[in-house]
């Protein structure tokens, strides 16, 4: 069984982008131009079998970054070199949240 992820919309240096994730990749397009930018794999951890499911996403503040919930951890990754700067593996298989928000408000 796999799920979507929900549609992401945001401004990333000037330009409307929009990503949906499934199963464990996300597609990036162009959403002025409705034209496809680029799919970025998201792997679980090393060694790991079980598949890979994406269960939310959301870019940074800055449209640099997804911040990406999927079954086995928690990833930073930078949209334009793929590679993710953070990666914290869970310990057991993780029911990913379905919605997930970016935001600079950190006063509560």
């Amino acid at each position: 069984m796999v799920r979507n992820s929900r549609l992401i919309v945001w401004n990333q240096r000037g330009f409307c982008w929009a990503a949906l994730g499934f199963p464990d990749e996300i597609f990036i397009v162009d959403a002025d131009k409705m034209s496809f930018i680029k799919k970025i794999k998201i792997e679980n951890r090393v060694g790991n079998k079980n598949p890979t499911l994406i269960g939310t996403f959301s870019p940074s503040l800055d449209g640099e970054k997804l911040y990406v919930q999927i079954t086995k951890s928690f990833q930073i990754v930078d949209i334009h070199t793929e590679i993710p700067d953070m990666k914290i593996n869970h310990s057991y298989y993780c029911t990913c949240s379905n919605h997930m928000q970016t935001s600079a408000d950190t006063d509560w």
